[in-house]
Protein backbone atom coordinates (compact mmCIF):
# COMPACT_ATOMS: atom_id res chain seq x y z
CA UNK A 1 0.00 0.00 0.00
CA UNK A 2 1.22 3.49 -1.01
CA UNK A 3 0.97 6.46 1.22
CA UNK A 4 -0.76 8.64 -1.76
CA UNK A 5 -3.50 6.02 -1.16
CA UNK A 6 -4.22 7.08 2.49
CA UNK A 7 -3.97 10.46 2.92
CA UNK A 8 -6.46 13.26 0.77
CA UNK A 9 -4.70 14.78 -1.87
CA UNK A 10 -3.36 18.21 -1.39
CA UNK A 11 -4.85 18.72 2.10
CA UNK A 12 -1.26 17.90 3.92
CA UNK A 13 -0.45 20.96 6.12
CA UNK A 14 3.04 22.24 7.58
CA UNK A 15 3.33 24.50 10.88
CA UNK A 16 6.41 25.70 12.40
CA UNK A 17 6.66 24.22 15.68
CA UNK A 18 5.55 27.82 18.20
CA UNK A 19 2.93 27.71 15.34
CA UNK A 20 1.39 24.59 16.61
CA UNK A 21 1.91 24.84 19.37
CA UNK A 22 -0.37 28.28 19.94
CA UNK A 23 -3.23 26.33 18.11
CA UNK A 24 -2.82 23.75 21.34
CA UNK A 25 -3.14 26.69 24.17
CA UNK A 26 -6.92 28.25 24.71
CA UNK A 27 -8.01 30.09 22.11
CA UNK A 28 -11.36 31.43 20.54
CA UNK A 29 -12.16 30.29 17.01
CA UNK A 30 -14.37 31.89 14.71
CA UNK A 31 -16.29 30.77 11.65
CA UNK A 32 -17.13 33.01 8.64
CA UNK A 33 -19.54 32.79 5.79
CA UNK A 34 -19.05 35.37 3.10
CA UNK A 35 -16.58 37.23 6.09
CA UNK A 36 -19.15 37.13 8.21
CA UNK A 37 -19.19 35.48 11.71
CA UNK A 38 -21.90 32.38 11.84
CA UNK A 39 -20.07 30.92 15.28
CA UNK A 40 -17.74 31.69 17.72
CA UNK A 41 -16.53 29.50 20.12
CA UNK A 42 -13.69 29.00 22.72
CA UNK A 43 -11.61 26.12 23.75
CA UNK A 44 -8.99 25.82 26.87
CA UNK A 45 -7.72 23.04 24.91
CA UNK A 46 -6.84 24.64 21.04
CA UNK A 47 -8.84 23.46 18.57
CA UNK A 48 -10.15 20.58 19.80
CA UNK A 49 -13.28 21.92 20.85
CA UNK A 50 -13.97 23.20 17.68
CA UNK A 51 -13.60 19.71 15.98
CA UNK A 52 -15.93 17.51 18.45
CA UNK A 53 -18.69 15.86 16.75
CA UNK A 54 -20.84 16.42 20.24
CA UNK A 55 -20.65 20.04 19.50
CA UNK A 56 -24.32 20.40 17.77
CA UNK A 57 -23.16 24.38 16.57
CA UNK A 58 -19.91 23.77 15.79
CA UNK A 59 -20.60 20.62 13.77
CA UNK A 60 -23.14 22.81 11.39
CA UNK A 61 -21.00 26.00 11.63
CA UNK A 62 -17.86 23.74 10.42
CA UNK A 63 -20.28 22.39 7.60
CA UNK A 64 -21.45 25.98 6.49
CA UNK A 65 -18.25 28.17 6.43
CA UNK A 66 -15.67 29.28 4.14
CA UNK A 67 -13.18 30.48 6.67
CA UNK A 68 -12.49 29.86 10.16
CA UNK A 69 -10.01 32.33 12.05
CA UNK A 70 -8.30 30.98 15.08
CA UNK A 71 -7.41 33.37 18.31
CA UNK A 72 -4.78 32.26 20.66
CA UNK A 73 -5.03 33.32 24.03
CA UNK A 74 -2.93 34.35 27.28
CA UNK A 75 -5.19 32.15 29.24
CA UNK A 76 -8.51 30.14 29.42
CA UNK A 77 -10.05 33.11 31.27
CA UNK A 78 -8.68 35.47 28.56
CA UNK A 79 -10.27 33.09 25.95
CA UNK A 80 -13.38 33.49 27.97
CA UNK A 81 -13.73 37.31 27.73
CA UNK A 82 -12.60 37.54 24.20
CA UNK A 83 -15.37 34.85 23.19
CA UNK A 84 -18.06 36.67 25.35
CA UNK A 85 -16.95 39.84 23.38
CA UNK A 86 -16.95 38.97 19.68
CA UNK A 87 -20.75 37.25 20.19
CA UNK A 88 -21.68 40.43 21.85
CA UNK A 89 -20.43 42.56 19.19
CA UNK A 90 -21.02 40.09 15.97
CA UNK A 91 -24.04 38.22 17.06
CA UNK A 92 -23.67 35.36 14.87
CA UNK A 93 -26.22 33.02 14.38
CA UNK A 94 -25.28 29.94 15.61
CA UNK A 95 -24.61 31.23 19.10
CA UNK A 96 -27.77 30.11 20.78
CA UNK A 97 -26.85 29.95 24.17
CA UNK A 98 -27.36 33.37 24.89
CA UNK A 99 -31.07 33.45 23.04
CA UNK A 100 -31.88 30.27 25.41
CA UNK A 101 -31.00 31.95 28.39
CA UNK A 102 -32.98 34.72 27.59
CA UNK A 103 -36.01 32.82 26.34
CA UNK A 104 -35.90 30.60 29.83
CA UNK A 105 -36.32 33.95 31.97
CA UNK A 106 -38.94 35.27 30.32
CA UNK A 107 -40.51 32.24 29.85
CA UNK A 108 -39.57 31.21 33.62
CA UNK A 109 -38.38 28.20 33.00
CA UNK A 110 -34.48 26.18 32.58
CA UNK A 111 -32.70 26.80 29.53
CA UNK A 112 -32.66 23.22 28.38
CA UNK A 113 -36.47 23.49 28.34
CA UNK A 114 -36.01 26.51 26.20
CA UNK A 115 -33.72 24.87 23.54
CA UNK A 116 -36.70 22.73 22.49
CA UNK A 117 -38.67 25.99 21.59
CA UNK A 118 -35.48 27.45 19.83
CA UNK A 119 -34.84 24.19 18.12
CA UNK A 120 -38.66 24.29 16.88
CA UNK A 121 -38.23 27.60 15.07
CA UNK A 122 -38.36 30.10 17.75
CA UNK A 123 -36.42 33.35 17.03
CA UNK A 124 -35.33 36.19 18.77
CA UNK A 125 -38.14 38.14 16.81
CA UNK A 126 -40.48 36.29 18.77
CA UNK A 127 -39.33 37.57 22.15
CA UNK A 128 -41.52 40.30 22.32
CA UNK A 129 -44.43 37.82 22.29
CA UNK A 130 -42.98 35.72 24.60
CA UNK A 131 -42.37 39.13 27.89
CA UNK A 132 -46.39 40.14 26.61
CA UNK A 133 -46.97 36.08 27.30
CA UNK A 134 -44.96 35.70 30.50
CA UNK A 135 -46.76 39.29 31.72
CA UNK A 136 -50.24 37.78 30.97
CA UNK A 137 -48.81 34.37 32.76
CA UNK A 138 -47.87 36.91 35.91
CA UNK A 139 -50.57 38.78 36.21
CA UNK A 140 -52.84 36.01 36.05
CA UNK A 141 -50.72 34.18 38.41
CA UNK A 142 -51.07 37.62 40.82
CA UNK A 143 -54.78 37.29 40.37
CA UNK A 144 -55.76 33.84 40.81
CA UNK A 145 -53.56 34.11 44.20
CA UNK A 146 -55.70 37.42 45.09
CA UNK A 147 -58.88 35.47 44.03
CA UNK A 148 -57.55 32.57 46.06
CA UNK A 149 -56.96 34.21 49.49
CA UNK A 150 -59.97 36.58 49.42
CA UNK A 151 -62.06 33.41 49.05
CA UNK A 152 -60.12 31.69 51.88
CA UNK A 153 -60.95 35.44 54.24
CA UNK A 154 -64.78 34.64 53.40
CA UNK A 155 -64.63 30.83 54.25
Amino acid sequence: MDIESLVVEGAGQSFKGDDFRMLCRPCVYVFLKDELPIYVGMSGYGMQRAAQHKHPQAEIARAECDEVRVFPCRSRNAAIKLETLLIGKTQPKYNERQKTATIAALMGMQSRHATRYLSKGLRTERITHIRRLRRAAISAEKLFADDISSTKNHI
